[in-house]
């Protein structure tokens, strides 16, 4: 298992996220476990995967979604394209639940949306649970 920055800044966006929540700054969880999530896509890209930067700025440019959307498909692709045990299952969990915690992070972030306790709550679970799924496969 390679170890990058990338996997070192979401072990910290958790770890804020959970700090936040326990001291209920509840807007900004969201936001945190978003990104601890996202990191970790980024890193089995750069890594598992053996892709760079450019190539995922150059296939961002060239494709009609955004960075994240676009990231999210290919390790979706990726995990299912593994064929191990959990691998199917896991891409689908992966692309459901990530589209759900992102929907909590925009509303946090920009959105008219009061976020209370059950909310970041939510962001808290989801991104635990995608954790444990993108660790299996860095």
């Amino acid at each position: 298992m390679q170890d990058s920055a990338l996997r070192n800044k979401s072990a910290m966006l958790i770890a804020a996220a959970d700090l936040l929540h326990d001291k209920s700054y509840y807007l900004a969880v969201a936001h945190a476990a978003y990104y601890s999530c996202f990191l970790l896509l980024k890193h089995i890209w750069l890594y598992p995967m053996k892709k760079s930067q450019d190539e995922l700025d150059a296939s961002t440019s060239q494709s009609n979604q955004g960075s994240h959307v676009f990231l999210l498909n290919k390790i979706v692709e990726h995990i299912s394209g593994l064929k191990n045990e959990n691998s199917g299952n896991d891409a689908r969990t992966l692309r459901n639940m990530l589209t759900q915690l992102k929907r909590l992070r925009i509303d946090a972030d920009y959105g008219e949306t009061e976020i209370d306790c059950e909310k970041s709550k939510e962001a808290l679970d989801l991104s635990k649970k995608l954790l444990l799924i993108l660790k299996r496969y860095l």
